[in-house]
């Protein structure tokens, strides 16, 4: 708590409102950002969402986010009914498979 409230006032939003910065290390600074801004679009296209839906590294790694976090939600979200259905109570089953989680 106490960072995050510091952090307010040590977080910068922009290299000319760093006081740290020596004028040269500015001028760098602000010519950097410039160059990695240079292909990004500054303007809404209805392209952009329609290159994003028919690109096919998009749909993979999407499949590969899905195939990895599957396994992890069905095993956490089904283990108490599991557990629960081999005798344990309520509370002791989603102790059980929390234990079984975290292991």
């Amino acid at each position: 708590m106490v960072i995050a409230f510091a952090s307010f006032w040590m977080l910068h939003d922009y290299p000319d409102t760093a006081k740290f910065l020596k004028p040269d290390e500015r001028r760098v600074l602000q010519a950097r950002l410039l160059l990695d801004n240079d292909g990004c679009s500054h303007e809404y296209k209805r392209r952009f969402i329609r290159d994003a839906f028919l690109d096919w590294k998009i749909w993979v790694s999407a499949f590969m986010f899905h195939a990895a976090l599957m396994p992890v939600y069905t095993f956490s979200l089904f283990s108490p009914t599991l557990t629960a259905n081999l005798g344990y109570a309520a509370a002791t089953a989603q102790l059980v498979s929390y234990l079984v989680c975290i292991m």
